[in-house]
């Protein structure tokens, strides 16, 4: 049973759905356009587009006609197809062919289903291992042509197609072609959309940069018919119906749903053509296939297809490994549009329960059992629980509980001792059975002790020769055996179902009791009874002890003596033993004797050579087996020597005579006591036996020459074996190998060079020797001699070389004449044995043109029309018969020829058409024999770069003054070289008046060479004109100088010269008139390449002050007009002066000074002006009476100054008074009136001060003083004051708004009449 279910998201993209959401992302409507002649797209060589065993391949096509025609593929140079889709003619015209080569293995695969004529129609092959369909309009028919199992991936670097099948010239499509896709592995590979519409290339959109060159093929419009989701197809509308995707959903099994062997799935899938599309477009009766996945929709498998757009499919999962599963629906309308969807996570599940029992206690006399029932999952029920106690039938236990956990007590029986077994059957909520107990399931019943075991292995009184034994036997299958030896536990072991146990590696004592080991083997149950034991014993064997005393080290044996050793075995068993020898350095164990009961053995020594010699003794008991091995020995018996001048002699002879020596070692006293009695030889291996010469006529000496006399020496190896007698009989023995060779060698094969080779000085291996040193490899007989002769019966040239022991051979040698050098190769084997003369081989000497390119130099950068410089020269003096010049484009394999430059030394290449990258140029030039080239990689570079600059901090200048400006320029090819700077005017030119050095103009498309002048500032590097190189670092000054607007000005670049990424800074003092100026870039790569001239920035020069304008005087609600040259105040009045100044004012201020007639004028108070909506404004106050000057100064941003302009006068008078008759007395508190009048009534009324902000009537101050400001107009004014007499004054005019500061005098009021008046007042 699984465990509870988990949410997984599934998640599945399919090919089919990349290819039509890729169309609708376009922005355009076109497709490529074949003429079936010779149009193609080359999409490169990548190794990304080699094939799996795992990819799809999927493309739309319209044809024009059902001919031969090839629609994508890599075929090798050979013409073999490597991959390939095409368009079949003949007997299968019409159909889609797909082909795979691995190299070895073959598959043809094609689909019956024609493509048409003028018809978008869709087209995909699929490979997964051995399994290839290709599907034409979503049909899949895929006929088998060919297909050999276990096909390979297809690798290859030759360039792939579209349209054409260009490497075997022929094959051309004629029709469109739209929406390329190849998957290779699960990731995109190519995609060629053909959106663009125009332009000589197709871009790939897969990102792996498969960018398309396309040769003939024109752009057309009308895509493929493809459809969108829920909403009519927008492609054809014009000609073609629109049409809807169709919809599909699972509608059971639902989330965390088991079954067990049946998965009824209900589904259903609509499609809007049914009801309002159009009628071909629909769901058919066989629209819907589903799926299923076990790794969450990773990995899928075909469950039904076929089935009908609505119902339900029995699944027999009887035979489907238990698990998590997803279901998917795929529903396919008549116009190729699918739908898709997934479940929900199930599960399938035929497994019962499983159960964990324990029991409490585990072992019981008398006491109840209570039993506990773990189950692995919730059961359905109670589960049944039986008991079985030994002699028992099967007793049923109640178990209550719930969900996974359930008890029952047990009564236990007596009388039945032993393992007492619970069985458990339960029942989940699938209904699934179990019954399997996975741990526990027993408890144990004991009253009587167990039974003794029976022990089956081993026997009691074996014998080993091991250390450790094993030990099995048979108890009772509710008990555990307890091994003990020699009175202590040793190890335990539990039975199997059977009762039989197995002890392995019990350990033994060894050296107790000379090996004797008793065992007692128990039988004890649960409860620690143990029985009675079983009794055995084992035996250890201990192994015979062994030394050799004689020979011991440096023992000297002879003729027949005694080897003697000493053997002891403790278990007194029996031992033989085993006499060997071999010599002291090496060889090969010889037995002296075997299966020997002495310990004293008579070795007779004579038959053995003289030498050094170990010897090795072998003692058995029967049961083990001891070796020892001795010292070093001599075995000195003085036998004769014969000995030869070769081991082995090689001849070429039929008859031959070979000679030897023979010597008797043996003296006494110091003098040779035995003599050489004869010499024999075999040929036979010593069958035969045959008398050798004496090379005195005798054998009377110690020591003779002798000689043998071989005759009729075959072909090949044979040993002659040799002995001589001495006076006392004992032999020696001696051979020698005779090898017959009476083959001549074969004639040597030259491997290298190839016959007509041509050789030049460059091929020297020498210098210093005349001639060219080259080397003749080959192949000859191993260890001939190779001797080098020339030709024509011409005397041997002397050089000459051995073959090793593969028989390869390098022979040196020098050629001296010009033109052909014919020679004859020969070998020679070792046994003189000469090859046939006929091993020629033509060497040509002669030196190939020598090519220099003036320019360009490798690995630099080239565009425009580039002038290519060259020189060509034969050192052999022969005349250059070609000479041409080519170029090709990195990574490809095309060379496009230049043209024929023989004669020549300059050519000029136009590069402004080629694509940007690296090329290589190469200039090849033959002399009629040998040719040279030379290459030149360049990169082309027809791309300007981009210049940009950082904003001036500051724009606007006056006066003398220095521009700086920084900037950066960036070229993605042959970097910066340059940047450069103009300034202009609005039709003026720009002059300077600054001191020193003018900068020299530069010219556009400077090369590398060309220098810029400075200012003449000591420390700047210079050339050897005085000019500083325009890769100079170091930061210095040039001006414009007095030239015309429009010239150019290098910048100084600060990093980054000659690479992609450039900064360059301008540092320009200059002194203008005032004007609006700018200041553009641009910049020069490497190749000489100039880009746009970047936005220009403005700068401003100004040196003229702000101009003052016109101003206005206001005091509250009234404009103030100046009386005569002078504003008119009073003393404490305050006023406002507004004005206009020029717009970029910065700052100003405004001063009243006194001395207004007088120069310079004396203090001044001042205010500084604000600027508010368009004017400046300040208040201005009137302390004390006098004659002043008003005065403006004004600042601009460039601190342009205006100073102490005067604009106007002012006279400050004293306030009006109100005195008594005496003039000495200030009346406070008066009340001066104000009376308007109306000329529209002729009336007097009071005048409405407050509608101006001031009060009607006017109360004097305390000093008797009064302010009155009035606006035009005839007034007339009433005063009064408690005690004087009222006052009137005659009307006045006031013409513009007036300060009045008049004086009035009132008189007291006297007698009866002023004190009535008085009291009437009050």
């Amino acid at each position: 049973m699984l465990a509870g279910p988990r949410l997984v998201l599934v998640a599945a993209a399919f090919f089919c759905v990349f290819i039509f959401a890729a169309h609708h992302a376009r922005a355009a409507n076109y497709a490529l356009q074949f003429d079936g002649v010779n149009d193609y797209v080359n999409v490169g060589n990548s190794t990304n587009l080699n094939l799996t065993d795992n990819f799809e391949i999927a493309l739309w096509l319209k044809a024009s006609s059902t001919q031969l025609g090839h629609l994508i593929g890599r075929v090798g140079t050979n013409g073999d197809i490597l991959w390939q889709i095409m368009v079949e003619t003949g007997a299968r015209a019409g159909a889609v062919v797909a082909t795979l080569y691995d190299g070895t293995l073959v598959s043809d695969i094609h689909s019956d289903v024609p493509i048409t004529d003028n018809k978008w129609q869709h087209v995909i092959w699929t490979r997964s291992g051995d399994q290839q369909t290709i599907l034409v309009d979503g049909v899949n028919k895929t006929q088998i042509d060919h297909l050999d199992p276990g096909i390979g991936n297809v690798n290859d670097t030759t360039n792939v197609y579209i349209g054409g099948d260009v490497e075997s010239g022929g094959f051309y499509f004629s029709g469109a072609i739209d929406q390329i896709v190849v998957k290779i592995d699960g990731a995109i590979r190519g995609v060629w959309g053909f959106d663009a519409g125009s332009g000589a290339t197709a871009a790939d959109e897969s990102g792996f940069g498969n960018t398309g060159t396309i040769s003939g093929a024109t752009w057309t419009d009308g895509a493929p018919p493809l459809v969108v989701a829920s909403q009519p197809s927008s492609v054809g509308a014009a000609s073609l119906p629109t049409g809807y995707r169709p919809e599909a959903r699972i509608l059971s099994p639902i989330a965390g749903e088991g079954f067990g062997e049946k998965v009824v799935i209900r589904y259903e899938a609509t499609d809007r053509n049914d009801a309002e599309g159009p009628a071909n477009f629909g769901l058919g009766s066989d629209a819907v296939a589903l799926w299923f996945s076990s790794d969450g929709g990773l990995n899928w498998q075909p469950l039904a297809r076929g089935l009908t757009p609505a119902g339900t499919h029995d699944w027999n999962t009887k035979d489907i490994p238990e698990g998590e599963y997803v279901l998917k629906i795929q529903a396919e309308d008549r116009s190729g549009e699918y739908a898709e969807a997934t479940s929900s996570i199930f599960f399938i599940d035929r497994s019962g329960p499983t159960f964990d029992v324990s029991v409490e206690p585990p072992y019981a006399k008398k006491e109840n059992i209570i039993i506990t029932i773990e189950a692995n999952e919730p059961l359905l029920q109670s589960p049944d629980v039986l008991v079985h106690q030994r002699n028992y039938t099967d007793i049923a236990v109640f178990a209550s509980g719930a969900s996974t956990t359930w008890r029952g007590e047990y009564e236990v029986r007596s009388g039945a001792d032993g393992t007492a077994k619970i069985s458990v059957s339960g029942k989940d909520l699938a209904g699934n059975v179990g019954t399997v107990i996975q741990r526990g399931g027993f408890f144990n019943v004991g009253l009587k002790p167990p039974p003794t075991p029976v022990i089956l292995e081993p026997r009691d009184g074996d014998i080993t020769a091991t250390s450790a034994i094993t030990i099995r036997g048979s108890i009772r299958e509710d008990t555990f055996a307890a091994v003990f030896m020699n009175g202590v536990k040793v190890a335990t072991a539990t039975p199997d179902a059977a009762g039989l146990f197995t002890v392995s590696d019990v350990p033994i004592a060894t050296t107790t009791a000379r090996g004797v080991n008793v065992f007692q083997v128990f039988s004890e149950d649960v409860g620690g009874n143990l029985s009675e034991p079983a009794v055995l014993t084992v035996r250890y064997n201990l192994p015979p002890s062994l030394t050799i005393v004689s020979p011991a080290e440096g023992d000297i044996f002879y003729a027949t003596t005694t080897i003697q050793i000493v053997a002891h075995d403790e278990n007194d068993d029996a031992v033989r033993f085993h006499y060997e020898y071999q010599p002291a350095d090496s060889g090969t164990w010889r037995t002296i004797a075997e299966d020997a009961a002495e310990s004293l053995y008579e070795w007779d020594t004579r038959a053995i050579p003289d030498g050094a010699y170990i010897l090795r003794v072998t003692a058995d008991d029967g049961h083990e087996a001891v070796m020892a091995t001795s010292s070093q020995f001599f075995i000195r018996n003085f036998q004769p020597a014969v000995s030869f001048a070769s081991e082995e002699i090689l001849t070429n002879q039929k008859q031959i005579e070979i000679s030897g020596i023979a010597a008797s070692p043996h003296r006494a006293r110091g003098r040779a006591s035995t003599t050489i009695a004869g010499v024999e030889y075999s040929v036979d291996g010593g069958v035969t036996w045959h008398p050798a010469r004496a090379s005195d006529g005798a054998f009377d000496e110690a020591n003779e020459e002798f000689v043998l006399t071989l005759s009729y020496i075959n072909e090949g190896a044979q040993e002659i074996l040799a002995r001589s007698r001495d006076s006392r009989g004992l032999f020696g023995n001696g051979h020698v190998m005779v090898r017959g060779d009476f083959t001549p060698p074969a004639v040597p094969v030259v491997t290298a060079p190839a016959h007509g080779a041509v050789f030049g000085d460059r091929d020297d291996g020498d210098p210093d020797v005349s001639g060219a040193q080259v080397e003749i490899r080959g192949v000859s007989e191993p260890l001939s001699r190779v001797v080098l002769v020339r030709a024509l019966g011409t005397p041997p040239s002397g050089f000459e070389a051995t073959a090793d022991t593969d028989g390869k051979f390098v022979l040196p040698i020098t050629l001296i004449e010009h033109g052909d050098n014919l020679f004859d190769i020969v070998a020679y084997d070792a046994a003189g044995n000469v090859s046939a003369l006929t091993g020629h081989i033509t060497l040509v000497y002669n030196n190939p043109p020598v090519i220099t390119f003036l320019r360009p130099a490798d690995n630099t950068f080239i565009g425009g029309a580039y002038e290519v410089a060259f020189e060509i020269q034969d050192p052999d003096l022969d005349r250059v018969r070609s000479a041409r010049i080519a170029y090709r484009e990195q990574g490809s394999a095309q060379s496009i020829p230049l043209g024929d430059v023989a004669g020549t030394s300059t050519f000029v290449w136009d590069l402004r058409g080629l694509r940007d990258g690296p090329h290589e140029l190469t200039l090849e030039a033959s002399d009629g024999v040998s040719s040279a080239s030379v290459s030149r990689r360049v990169t082309v570079d027809n791309t300007p770069p981009a210049v940009k600059f950082a904003p001036l901090e500051k724009n606007a200048f006056t006066g003398v003054f220095t521009l700086e400006m920084r900037g950066s320029a960036t070229d993605d090819l042959s970097g910066v070289q340059y940047v450069e700077y103009r300034i202009a005017s609005a039709g003026q030119p720009v002059l300077s008046s600054l001191r020193g050095a003018a900068a020299t103009k530069q010219s556009t498309g400077s090369s590398d060479d060309e220098w810029i002048a400075a200012s003449s500032r000591s420390g700047t590097p210079r050339n050897d004109a005085g000019n500083v190189r325009s890769d100079e670092r170091d930061v210095y000054s040039a001006n414009v100088g007095t030239r015309g607007l429009n010239e150019w000005f290098r910048a100084t670049i600060t990093s980054g010269y000659k690479t992609h990424a450039a900064a360059f800074r301008v540092r320009h003092p200059f002194e203008l008139p005032d004007g609006a100026y700018a200041v553009d870039f641009r910049a020069t790569d490497v190749a000489g390449n100039i880009s746009k001239v970047g936005e220009a920035q403005e700068i401003i020069v100004d040196t003229t002050p702000p101009r003052i304008g016109s101003y206005t005087i206001s005091s509250g609600a009234f404009l103030l007009y100046p009386e005569g040259d002078a504003f008119r105040f009073v003393e404490g009045g305050r006023a406002t002066l507004s004005i206009s100044l020029e717009h970029d004012t910065a700052s100003a201020t405004v001063a009243l000074c006194s001395n207004r007639h007088e120069s310079p004028v004396a203090s001044c108070s001042v205010w500084s002006l604000t600027a508010l909506s368009g004017l400046w404004r300040s208040d201005i106050a009137f302390e004390k009476s006098g004659e002043y000057a008003l005065l403006i100064s004004a600042s601009d941003a460039l601190e342009n100054k205006a100073e102490n302009r005067v604009i106007g006068g002012v006279t400050v008078s004293a306030p009006g008074r109100v005195v008594s008759e005496s003039g000495n007395v200030l009346i406070d508190g008066a009340e001066i009136n104000i009376e308007l009048f109306r000329p529209e009534d002729q009336t007097w009324t009071r005048w409405q001060a407050e509608a101006y902000g001031l009060a009607n009537p006017i109360l004097t101050k305390n000093s008797g003083l009064y302010e009155m400001l009035l606006p035009a107009g005839r007034y007339r004014l009433r005063l009064k004051k408690r005690g004087y007499q009222r006052l009137a004054t005659s009307p006045f005019e006031v013409v513009n708004p007036l300060f009045i500061h008049s004086d009035f005098t009132m008189q007291p009021r006297k007698g009866i009449r002023g004190w009535i008046e008085d009291w009437m007042e009050r």
